[in-house]
């Protein structure tokens, strides 16, 4: 696992249109301007000097924010997942945030099993949505997930104000879709 650079950017912008709809990326310009910030971290993961997958994440003063984790179809379903994630949840400090479909398609049902088995803690009460990344789009209803045993339901949803102010740079104005 290394931190990926600028460089590295197009080989991971690659596995992020293999892994994401439009709704859940931003564009290849805007994604790379997330590079200038300081709080946002990439983290690549290698075979044979081939980036095979990538962990995107925010640190934020509470909390960690991890946005996109994704790796090749060539490696998928070989326990790369679980392995880095493991290494990953095992050097978080702060407690970790992240988003997750709703478990509507087989692929779903099968990542939030996998964050699960890894401890994950699925927060399937509360009402959240993704800001839309594009203006045409709407915002997208998700889970929210940690890998934070401790954090409670009042936690999570005290935490939506900050994950919309600092990971998406815009005001909470989520009303809701229940």
């Amino acid at each position: 696992m290394k931190e990926l650079t600028l460089e590295e950017f197009d080989a991971m912008f690659q596995i992020m249109q293999e892994s994401f709809p439009i709704t859940e990326m931003r564009t290849y310009k805007e994604q790379k301007r997330l590079f200038e910030r300081e709080d946002y971290h990439v983290y690549g993961f290698y075979e044979q000097n081939q980036l095979i997958g990538f962990l995107a994440i925010y640190e934020e003063k509470n909390f960690t924010f991890i946005e996109h984790f994704a790796l090749t179809s060539a490696v998928r379903g070989k326990g790369y997942g679980s392995r880095i994630l493991q290494q990953f949840i095992s050097t978080l400090k702060k407690p970790s945030i992240f988003e997750v479909e709703y478990p509507t398609t087989e692929i779903a049902r099968r990542r939030i099993r996998l964050y699960q088995r890894l401890g994950a803690k699925l927060f399937d009460e509360i009402d959240y949505a993704m800001p839309p990344l594009h203006q045409e789009h709407e915002p997208l209803p998700l889970y929210l997930m940690t890998f934070n045993k401790q954090l409670q339901e009042v936690d999570v949803v005290d935490m939506i104000p900050d994950i919309y102010k600092y990971v998406y740079r815009v005001e909470f104005t989520w009303k809701g879709n229940k």
